[in-house]
């Protein structure tokens, strides 16, 4: 059953259900059973209607449905998640928050003990012990007792301050999805919006005999990835410091994809040529200062890179909302009142390269024929349908190019491809896996092969014949997610426990 089923099921259980002292075995009845599964047909039929909507209707034309289709595809996508190999998500998290962020945002670390009461490396150690063992591959949802976890390690009391962290009771998340009022007049009003956020800001449910679940593999996963920024912002103090940290985040999350690439293209021996540089920046024959997070240079092809890190806000994903996601988007990923971002940064930089106005460091793209912009994101859902194709509209409309998206297009001389999204899940796949296939060969494969980019470039990978089934996990962060659980072994479980605990 889709998480979208399950989520309408849980919110409704949530509501109506009571979570009794003696609980336990009902479940046990083959009725209570059968009622589940007709249950769980109908919140997935409530589920279809509610995230869709009319939003696929083509009475106004494709382009407008495409538009208003952003938002739900991505529910849709969100629905059908797997989590990602607890290796990335943990490896990913600890690498950013434990090395990367405290170097560009010192105060970090300082900002989430504040916030949550223990180390970073104290909230790793509980994350990852819990994960690794309650949260096993291909097995079935592991119910755990709260009030013994952790008794057999060196500090239980870590583990009970975790619990208080990221857990929450029935009727917390009763409160949570739908507010004070009671059961009759809840349901009595419109269906809400399916908003996650409940569930993503504390992925354990326990209940009040201490049976406790991780509530979605997806959620937690999340939680490890990129939970400890949202903790530290907790104790901002402000809307600037909020701003600052946001901003340090971006900086980190730019130096973890530089990192990916330097790893997956390392710098050549002796004179021959790198065709990889990171962290760019220049000025145009006219003085515009410029930046660009990293390049590949072919000397005739040319693959440039933007890396961004924002997140969409939850109540524009509705069909209702088209309009509003649509500003969000130009906000974080275009052209707008708050300046060039994503796409537009893309474009900005393809203009200035096409009209000789910048050829990069010591002239080095000079011999360029062909352009390929990459926007790689932290948001994986950013691969939905749709997204892409809102990505090369923009990335067009400030080229000031008004046909439509097919193939590459003319910027004087030169060839340029319409942008390309990867996620961070993507280039992540992508560091080993190139050792058995080009890059560049795939990057323009794609671009042929979606040319209005509705589809995502994850889906064509694994749809082709050509790339699927050459696909490797990512070495490094497996290696980075060994860390982890090493303090975990050394605080937790190699020490006699804490007298008087």
């Amino acid at each position: 059953m889709r998480k979208s089923g399950r989520f309408v099921r849980f919110s409704l259980r949530a509501l109506i259900s009571e979570d009794h002292a003696t609980d336990g075995t009902t479940f046990e009845d083959a009725e209570v059973r059968r009622t589940f599964a007709k249950v769980a047909l109908i919140a997935s039929d409530i589920w279809g209607s509610r995230v869709y909507g009319n939003a696929l209707n083509l009475d106004d034309g494709v382009g407008a449905a495409r538009k208003r289709s952003i938002g739900v595809f991505r529910k849709g996508v969100e629905g059908g998640m797997v989590a990602p190999p607890l290796a990335h998500s943990l490896g990913r998290g600890w690498e950013i928050f434990r090395k990367l962020l405290p170097a560009v945002e010192p105060g970090f670390r300082e900002s989430f003990e504040l916030a949550v009461g223990m180390s970073l490396e104290d909230y790793y150690s509980c994350g990852c012990t819990l994960m690794t063992h309650f949260m096993k591959a291909g097995s079935e949802a592991t119910i755990f007792d709260a009030n013994s976890l952790g008794a057999n390690t060196s500090d239980p009391a870590l583990f009970q301050r975790f619990l208080a962290l990221e857990s929450q009771t029935v009727p917390e998340l009763r409160q949570a999805l739908w507010g004070d009022d009671g059961v009759e007049e809840i349901i009595s009003r419109g269906a809400p919006v399916y908003d996650y956020k409940p569930l993503r800001e504390r992925p354990l449910l326990r209940a009040a005999d201490g049976r406790t679940i991780i509530i979605d593999p997806v959620f937690m996963s999340d939680k490890i990835s990129v939970g400890p920024l949202f903790h530290a912002l907790k104790s901002c103090r402000s809307q600037a410091d909020v701003r600052q940290m946001f901003a340090g985040f971006g900086y980190a999350f730019e130096r973890y994809v530089q990192g990916i690439l330097h790893r997956a293209f390392p710098k050549p021996a002796g004179e021959l040529c790198d065709p990889l540089a990171c962290g760019l920046l220049g000025r145009s024959q006219r003085g515009e200062e410029l930046e660009l997070d990293a390049c590949l240079n072919y000397f005739s092809d040319l693959i440039l890179f933007e890396a961004k890190s924002t997140w969409l806000r939850e109540e524009e994903l509705t069909p209702e909302n088209s309009a509003t996601l649509l500003q969000s988007l130009y906000r974080q990923y275009g052209l707008s009142a708050d300046g060039r971002k994503g796409a537009a940064q893309l474009a900005r930089i393809v203009k200035l390269i096409a009209s000789r106005e910048w050829l990069g460091p010591n002239e080095d793209f000079r011999q360029v024929q062909r352009i390929v912009p990459v926007l790689v994101v932290h948001d994986v859902l950013l691969g939905a349908p749709g997204f892409g194709h809102f990505v090369a509209s923009a990335f067009d409309e400030d080229l000031g190019i008004e046909t439509p998206i097919r193939g590459e297009r003319l910027q004087g001389l030169i060839r340029v491809a319409a942008p390309i999204v990867l996620t961070i899940e993507d280039l992540e796949l992508l560091e080993v896996s190139i050792e058995h296939f080009g890059f560049r060969e795939a990057l323009l494969d794609y671009s042929d092969a979606c040319p209005d980019r509705m589809s995502s470039f994850h889906e064509f990978l694994t749809s082709s014949s050509k790339y699927s089934g050459q696909f490797y996990v990512n070495r490094h962060l497996a290696s980075v997610a060994i860390e982890p659980l090493e303090v975990a072994m050394e605080e937790l479980f190699s020490k006699p426990p804490r007298s008087g605990d």
